[in-house]
């Protein structure tokens, strides 16, 4: 089996199960309380190899904060600070080591090893790759029809997904804009 499924899909299905949020307005309120600290501005992760930085109006859970995993939503949830201006969702990181040649998977790679259909409006650059899909939300308070991506960087791949709130209409063109500044603020640090 190839790396980046046995070892990133599995941590990425595992650690989306924290996601859990509640309906409407507030549905990251269960989630994301306001933290009592400041919002963490950018994340050194994968053991010194990658820095992280969240895209415009999002900011760290600091409690879903790891070396291989984190989350964001937009900082007004996170932090009840900063304005309401970015769309609302919650975007999920992953990274796995990746092996010497490794090369990013396909869209549909993604879509076998997590279990996902409907694969759609695919961006494709040097070192990465977004698309929309549809599949299991972490929590029921999350659409299925999500935006995702990967990217190598840093010795590693990385997995983003965005997800908005279900019951909503799916975040179009902004979700895959979204992840595409997340993956060009992430940069390689050794």
């Amino acid at each position: 089996m190839i790396t980046w499924i046995s070892k990133g899909g599995a941590a990425l299905c595992g650690l989306l199960l924290l996601g859990a949020c509640e309906d409407g307005d507030a549905f990251l309120a269960g989630l994301t309380a306001p933290q009592t600290q400041a919002p963490t501005r950018q994340a050194t992760m994968a053991r010194g190899a990658v820095m992280l930085v969240p895209p415009q109006g999002y900011c760290f859970d600091n409690r879903a904060l790891g070396q291989r995993f984190a989350l964001m939503a937009r900082c007004d949830v996170v932090s009840g600070t900063g304005s309401a201006a970015a769309p609302l969702s919650v975007i999920t990181i992953s990274l796995s080591p990746a092996a010497e040649g490794a090369t990013l998977p396909t869209p549909e790679n993604t879509a076998t090893a997590l279990g996902l259909s409907d694969v759609q409006r695919t961006t494709s650059r040097r070192n990465s790759v977004i698309f929309q899909a549809s599949g299991p939300a972490p929590s029921e308070a999350l659409d299925g029809r999500h935006w995702r991506g990967s990217a190598l960087v840093g010795g590693q791949i990385m997995g983003v997904a965005l997800y908005g709130p279900a019951g909503r209409p799916p975040i179009g063109r902004e979700g895959r804009d979204i992840l595409a500044e997340v993956i060009a603020g992430t940069k390689a640090v050794q």
